[in-house]
């Protein structure tokens, strides 16, 4: 049996819906500019590693803003104190009506503190997850530290082309 196979419904006359979870997804920007990402392995893809947002699965009763806090400090170690604000991007939408049930809500977080505060105590706290932080610039300046988001533009997922898309609308960056 495969993973899918348990969460597939059949609904007569060959007609099947895959059922999964809810999900949040979300990348973390500092005051000073810098957007936060994870690369994780992912066994059983064409690559093994791959960049993306942070995030997962809806439990229970819970809403999308109370799973994005929830996975924020499990997958970060940053608190629901440190956010100055969330920027939804979609909220609640149908990932693929008719196929799936699964809807997907991704933000943008924004931090009330700069990078080096929160390199401080930056890590993950789920120990079934192994993430890697990537750390991009937001600014057109020269940095010799981190490479600037237009680096970012092959990246693996729609949801973190779409997240880049309108943050490089957000900061006016050609």
């Amino acid at each position: 049996m495969g993973f899918l196979d348990s969460k597939i419904e059949n609904l007569g006359d060959r007609i099947q819906v895959l059922r999964i979870e809810n999900t949040v997804n979300f990348g973390l920007v500092t005051k000073d500019n810098y957007l936060i990402i994870g690369e994780q392995e992912r066994p059983g893809g064409p690559n093994k590693t791959c960049l993306g947002l942070f995030g997962g699965y809806i439990s229970g009763e819970e809403t999308p803003e109370i799973t994005l806090m929830r996975e924020m400090f499990e997958e970060t170690n940053i608190k629901e104190e440190e956010v100055l604000n969330t920027i939804w991007l979609h909220f609640n939408l149908k990932v693929s009506e008719g196929y799936t049930t699964e809807s997907n809500s991704t933000g943008i977080v924004y931090l009330k503190n700069s990078l080096n505060y929160y390199l401080e105590f930056l890590k993950c706290n789920d120990t079934h997850e192994n993430i890697q932080f990537k750390i991009y610039t937001l600014s057109n300046e020269k940095n010799d530290h981190y490479p600037p988001i237009l680096s970012l533009d092959q990246c693996e997922t729609m949801r973190l082309f779409y997240l880049i898309k309108e943050l490089r609308r957000s900061y006016k960056i050609d």
